[in-house]
């Protein structure tokens, strides 16, 4: 089971497998359509932030059924475990009166000091 994210279903998609893009293509042909214009966002962080960014090779694909959780965590431990400069989430089909929320929270607050939604911190 997934320590930060229990109860949910997750797979990896690997963007260079010719063979899970066929897949995702005739199953779900939308959800490629976000992926192919999310390999954009590079381009657009250059040019408009100056960030040099490049696309990863596989994506993280995750399902919350009921009383699945996505528990506070760090996406990276000063950059030296996961090179990671940006994190996008998309939402897919979410629904305010279903629960759940993003939530941002400062570097050094304690275990309750949330941050407020659409608020970012460094």
């Amino acid at each position: 089971d997934d320590v930060c994210n229990p109860g949910s279903l997750s797979s990896q998609l690997e963007l260079w497998d010719a063979g899970q893009l066929k897949e995702l293509e005739a199953k779900q042909p939308n959800l490629l359509k976000c992926i192919r214009a999310l390999e954009q966002l590079p381009m657009v962080f250059t040019e408009h932030l100056g960030l040099q960014l490049r696309v990863p090779q596989s994506i993280l694909l995750s399902s919350y059924p009921p009383g699945a959780q996505y528990r506070r965590h760090f996406d990276s431990y000063s950059g030296r475990d996961n090179p990671r400069l940006i994190t996008v989430l998309l939402y897919l089909s979410w629904k305010s009166e279903v629960g759940g929320c993003l939530r941002t929270y400062k570097a050094n607050a304690d275990a309750d000091g949330r941050g407020k939604e659409g608020e970012f911190y460094t």
